[in-house]
């Protein structure tokens, strides 16, 4: 049976003889970290009111007596409790026996000016003996909540692909740290700091180490203290840790996060941007991660020309610039440094989770000290957890001023993108400074903003160029002198260039998703694309005209974006443009197109080709088919609306032997997926799968047979793939998983859609005149619990 460590911590103050405000407490020194208030393990054979008497009237050398609990903390692992800690008031001793306390050399009384100057010199363990003598003479208005349990410190990975989302939970998301490894490097990190609640240098030092670091460790200190407190919360240490875990992916929003940490990291403790010779130390890092030499002299040229790709101001190198010329992948290989020598949980000691935990009860007479009347309902023997009534409620996320403000054109586009921060100190921005438009959660965020209103980024640099290739040209005489659809004399050099980026941070945004994504409403649906950008301007036109950035709703793409039609490689360039620009708002599925030996049977292998050339060719439709590789398969809108680009998958492949897995088989097919036919039947059934009503003519006896053998479902004879499913194996699979509807794509409809099955599936086509037929294009939206049919006038 596991054994809690129990530990008590007493802040015990002086009082003068004439009643004055309390002027000092008695702090402990806790070898070579510094001091904080006197503490102690709980004897097992006391009651934890007993051993906090014993410890402080040990230390202070005359009677104490309990006032008041301040505060408790308990941690868990699990569902098993290994931490609690208690931190109590005693009441006041009078001056005249301040100095008696025991052991001189380890314990000490303070007044506020010595606090003050522990604190500076680093040698108080934390703020909180400052904020108590404080509070305590009445100069102090802060809170804390006398209750922290684990759950108060966990960052909320399940936000991911919501609207609720936040930076620091897509960087631990990110590198793969889930919930209960949290729990565990919560338990780790308050053993390290034990009894204070924050981490000093000292305490930094000795913790990294076991992490495998064995340098720099101020460097990496300030790194963690993003706000610049002098101390590491465990959110600043966790946060830390995940931006330098080995596998946290160098794209999109955590790489902007790690490089704020790199950038800190790097400059020097009295400068706010980095010197040419800091830089001159992240080429030698990078150069020395890629283990290549570390000639002075090669070390000096490659700095010189990396430095080319920054913007310096007398000589200095701001965070802003170093973001930006990173998140354009103007200077490169900072994926490779700034990372642990091993898996941040390889270190971590796992305490058993499944034992009950022993705890000590606390007899009703054991506590005769006041109990503050947060803490009223607590009963005082060490909670294995907290009391309902104890449980604080979370706020929810609140809002936040975005980065930008922008000029939009009457045709939708922009004119005039202006930073927030750039317009203090005209008439837009006033009584307002710096410090509040850039609060921590902006900041992160920002390098988002900076991307999508960027015009030099890759994704805009595409979307730009394709606002060109689908307008024509004329020139002063009123000549044509481009047509429409068409790049005209644009070089496929430069073109090819700019997707080939495109694709590989892309590839970073699909590959951290889940493979059944979860989105909010509104959202809108769209089907098949094939090829047909002409279409997908439309829509644009129609649905997000000034970008899904500025649209309040979100866009699920059911899947087929490429074959059949004229401009595959122009669909696909607009939509990983615009996922880039909009990760939270635009959803990518697969389709049964977005798979090679498909596209090689079909025209976009040949259009790569044709378009770049034999080599390039090859290599760009590679790098597209490699984000094809780790798209999520499926979506769940509101969860309710199970969406799909085939059809639903048969029940067996849902199972695992008895236990039916449901969503939970989606999540686990393998990612990346290069050949979905032979490493995922699930995938492979999602994306072919065919309802068929009793009317049509492929309804023979050898369908019906297998439908009754197989609970509605059987082999796809028109497609050589996938199942067929009637409605009964709809109603079975609805009823299974809680949803309530069905929408899919994979299949032509004259009027862009088609309600089947009770109203239940419903199908969506988003390209008209397919193959030159007479169909329209359509999509859905989901609001307000409706899902409203959207017919595209495209003529």
């Amino acid at each position: 049976m596991n054994e809690i460590q129990i530990t008590v911590s007493i802040c015990v103050p002086a009082e003068s003889e004439d009643d004055n405000p309390l002027e000092q407490i008695l702090l402990q020194k806790y070898s070579d970290r510094g001091w904080w208030f006197i503490s102690g393990i709980v004897s097992n054979s006391e009651s934890i009111k007993q051993s906090a008497i014993k410890i402080a009237t040990e230390i202070a050398g005359t009677q104490i007596y309990l006032n008041k609990l301040l505060k408790v903390r308990s941690l868990k692992v699990g569902n098993a409790t290994t931490q609690q800690h208690y931190l109590f008031l005693a009441q006041p001793i009078r001056t005249f026996l301040v100095g008696k306390a025991k052991n001189q050399k380890e314990c000490k009384w303070a007044d506020l000016s010595d606090l003050d100057k522990l604190y500076d010199c680093e040698k108080l363990l934390d703020r909180q003996p400052l904020h108590e003598l404080q509070r305590l003479r009445g100069e102090y208005s802060g809170t804390y909540k006398s209750m922290e349990e684990t759950a108060d410190f966990i960052v909320d990975t399940n936000v991911i692909n919501t609207s609720q989302t936040n930076p620091a939970a897509e960087l631990i998301y990110a590198a793969k740290i889930s919930t209960q490894d949290q729990e565990q490097l919560c338990n780790e990190f308050f053993k390290f700091t034990s009894p204070a609640e924050a981490m000093d240098k000292i305490t930094f030092e000795n913790y990294m180490r076991t992490k495998g670091i064995k340098e720099n460790f101020d460097s990496y200190f300030r790194s963690f203290d993003s706000l610049r407190f002098g101390r590491l919360t465990f959110k600043n240490v966790l946060q830390g840790l995940a931006s330098m875990e080995p596998s946290t992916p160098h794209g999109g929003l955590p790489a902007e996060i790690r490089c704020r940490h790199m950038f800190d990291y790097y400059r020097r403790a009295d400068e706010m941007n980095l010197t040419r010779e800091d830089f001159r130390k992240i080429v030698h890092d990078i150069r020395r991660a890629k283990m290549t030499s570390l000639n002075a002299k090669e070390v000096d040229e490659d700095a010189i020309n990396g430095a080319k790709s920054f913007i310096w101001l007398n000589d200095q190198l701001t965070l802003q610039n170093f973001l930006e010329s990173v998140g354009l992948l103007k200077f490169r290989g900072t994926s490779t440094i700034y990372r642990l020598p091993f898996p941040v949980m390889t270190s971590v000691d796992k305490p058993e989770t499944n034992s009950k935990p022993s705890y000590k009860r606390l007899r009703s007479n054991d506590m005769e000290c006041t109990i503050p009347e947060s803490m009223e309902s607590f009963d005082f023997k060490v909670p294995h957890s907290v009391p309902k009534q104890m449980a604080i409620k979370k706020p929810d996320r609140g809002y936040e001023l975005a980065t930008h403000s922008v000029r939009v054109k009457r045709g939708g586009g922009f004119s005039d993108v202006n930073s927030i921060w750039d317009l203090t100190g005209t008439c837009a921005v006033s009584d307002t400074n710096e410090l509040d438009l850039e609060g921590d959660t902006s900041r992160f965020h920002r390098m988002q903003s900076v991307d999508c209103f960027n015009s030099k980024s890759h994704a805009n640099e595409m979307l730009n160029g394709l606002r060109y290739f689908e307008r024509q040209s004329k020139n002063s005489g009123g000549e044509l002198v481009k047509k429409s659809m068409s790049w005209g004399k644009v070089q496929s050099d430069g073109l090819c260039k700019c997707l080939s980026a495109l694709t590989d941070q892309v590839y970073e945004k699909l590959k951290e998703e889940p493979r059944l994504l979860k989105v909010k409403p509104p959202t809108f649906i769209l089907g098949d694309i094939h090829g047909n950008f002409g279409d997908l301007i439309c829509f644009e036109k129609s649905l997000w005209r000034m970008g899904p950035m500025l649209t309040p709703a979100n866009y699920l793409f059911l899947g087929d974006y490429v074959d059949r039609g004229d401009h595959g490689i122009e669909v696909v360039s607009y939509l990983f443009a615009q996922k880039l620009l909009a990760p939270h708002k635009v959803f990518l599925l697969r389709g049964n197109h977005e798979v090679r030996d498909v596209q090689k049977q079909f025209n976009f292998h040949s259009q790569c080709i044709d378009m770049f050339g034999e080599k390039d060719g090859s290599m760009i439709w590679e790098k597209i088919n490699r984000c094809f590789d780790v798209m999520p398969i499926a979506a769940v809108v509101d969860d309710k609306i199970f969406c799909v680009h085939g059809g639903i998958p048969s029940t067996k492949l849902l199972m695992d032997g008895q236990n039916y897995l449901g969503m939970e088989a989606i999540n686990n097919i393998p990612c990346p997926l290069s050949n979905p036919e032979e490493d995922s039947l699930l995938a492979w059934d999602l994306m072919w799968s065919d309802p068929i009503p009793e009317s049509s003519e492929l309804m023979n006896d050898y369908v019906k047979e297998a439908f009754e053998k197989n609970e509605g479902f059987a082999p796809n004879t028109r497609r050589g793939a996938g199942n067929f499913w009637n409605l009964g194996a709809l109603k079975s699979f609805l009823e299974k998983n809680g949803f309530s509807h069905v929408i899919r794509a994979h299949e032509v409809k004259e009027a862009g859609f088609q309600v089947q099955y009770s109203a239940r599936l419903l199908t969506v086509f988003s390209s008209s005149y397919y193959c030159g037929g007479s169909n329209e294009a359509a999509c859905i939206l989901v609001d307000a619990n409706k899902l409203r049919v959207i017919r595209l006038d495209t003529t």
